[in-house]
């Protein structure tokens, strides 16, 4: 798999869950799956507070 590849499937990994499982999932620092997340401007506080109602 190339690095377009890669990268293609974890910006769409990015945009369906929330940076610690991003990292978790990917191996990578939680500073990088931020930064990812960032990228897709997924906000995923909104869900946080929908769980908790």
């Amino acid at each position: 798999m190339g690095l377009a590849s890669r990268n293609a499937a974890r910006l769409a990994l990015a945009a369906d869950v929330p940076a610690s499982i991003l990292a978790t999932v990917t191996g990578t620092s939680m500073d990088n799956a931020t930064r990812w997340a960032n990228f897709v401007k997924r906000n995923w506080t909104d869900s946080r507070r929908v769980e908790a109602d």
